[in-house]
């Protein structure tokens, strides 16, 4: 375990200067980032379901959370989804 959580910091450092200008040119709006989360998913998903992965705080009896998110909610995205296999480049591609 101690591995993976070393292998994804060291990939996450890599990817974290992409993760801020993806959040800063979409000025952290959920929509616009639901297709990075749809190719990172490998499956399309709904702006709905984009929300609760960017924003799983949010409370799912309450009406719908914000429509943006900070660069931090979407690096928590971001790193939860990688496995042991992933490497920064994979993610690159996909966020650019």
């Amino acid at each position: 375990m101690a591995e993976l959580l070393d292998h994804v910091s060291q990939e996450m450092i890599k990817l974290y200067p992409l993760i801020v200008d993806r959040h800063t040119a979409s000025l952290g709006n959920i929509l616009t980032s639901a297709p990075v989360i749809c190719d990172l998913m490998r499956h399309p998903v709904p702006p709905q379901v984009a929300r609760r992965i960017l924003r799983p705080q949010d409370n799912w009896f309450s009406l719908p959370g914000l429509d943006t998110i900070t660069s931090v909610e979407l690096v928590s995205a971001i790193e939860s989804s990688m496995t042991a296999c992933d490497t920064a480049q994979m993610y690159a591609d996909l966020i650019l």
